[in-house]
């Protein structure tokens, strides 16, 4: 017989599947930001390079304030170092390059395979399938995202094959990414995985636009682009990276990977606020089962 401690998750855990949650959510609004600075003439490579250099100066005040007061292995911050050049770097350039190849509607549901990835890899690394509760909740709010996000297009659905392999390259770089970062969240904190793998990430954009852009127009952006920066800065991005990872080192990859697809699914919704698109009948639907496969995911965990 099951008992309240068996079905209910602790205080703790509570807490951290809904900074999964919330950091899903506002991590999804980054494509309101980006949609809206691409709007304006702003190529990928630039966006992302003004989404780190913007951000770095909160990471390294991080880093610095928990360095000064916790000796840490240097051998364990400099593989962060090269793990954030894997997340937060070369999956959100893959999936950049790839929005410009596919539909929105269709970009949105790719990004997403890497909740299926979390879960084949882990499957693979501990020898055993994945729980049919994890399948379910997945199964479930891919449903849910279908139906969600049906229609988003404006009956204008395209892609090529280079676009959905670069989003979905991306989204086995970000799993690749969420897999493996557990044992150095253990040992540094999350705080400060997060703030390492984003102050390196920052690097590579910034080369890259020496190579290919203007670096001038990284501390100097056009007119009209501030608000959305900082918008994509602090909202899309330094909260929801420190949210999220917090709760991924408490609820482990998988848990995390199915909770963040509520995300995507309340995306509409913001939109339909923010930005007066509309919200039809099945799009309220198709975000009811995301929302429910994500509660049973966090009760039943």
């Amino acid at each position: 017989m099951e008992t309240r401690r068996d079905v209910l998750p602790d205080r703790g855990e509570t807490i951290a599947t809904i900074f999964v949650i919330v950091g899903s959510v506002l991590y999804s609004t980054k494509s309101l930001f980006v949609k809206q600075m691409m709007f304006e003439s702003v190529e990928a490579g630039e966006i992302l390079a003004l989404r780190l250099v913007w951000s770095s100066p909160i990471y390294l005040a991080v880093i610095a304030w928990v360095l000064l007061r916790h000796k840490s292995q240097w051998k364990d911050l400099a593989a962060m170092a090269a793990l954030g050049l894997w997340g937060f770097w070369l999956a959100p350039r893959l999936n950049f390059a790839g929005l410009g190849r596919t539909s929105a509607g269709l970009e949105r549901i790719l990004v997403q395979a890497s909740t299926a990835f979390v879960i084949l890899f882990v499957a693979i690394s501990l020898r055993r399938p994945p729980r049919k509760t994890v399948i379910g909740s997945v199964v479930a709010c891919y449903v849910g995202l279908l139906v969600a996000l049906s229609g988003r297009d404006e009956g204008r659905p395209f892609a090529d094959l280079a676009g959905v392999g670069l989003i979905l390259g991306g989204s086995v770089a970000w799993a690749l990414f969420v897999v493996g970062v557990g044992r150095l969240q253990r040992r540094l904190g999350a705080g400060l995985c997060t703030s390492v793998g984003m102050a390196a990430a920052s690097v590579p954009a910034v080369l890259e636009t020496f190579f290919v852009g203007d670096p001038s127009r990284l501390l100097h952006p056009q007119a009209g682009l501030l608000w959305p920066i900082l918008g994509l800065v602090v909202v899309g991005t330094v909260v929801p990276s420190f949210l999220s990872q917090a709760g991924l080192s408490r609820v482990g990859p998988v848990r995390a990977s199915v909770l963040s697809l509520a995300g995507p699914a309340v995306l509409p919704f913001l939109a339909a606020a923010l930005l007066q698109e509309s919200m039809p009948l099945h799009q309220i639907a198709g975000l009811s089962v995301v929302l429910a496969s994500c509660a049973v995911m966090s009760l039943r965990g």
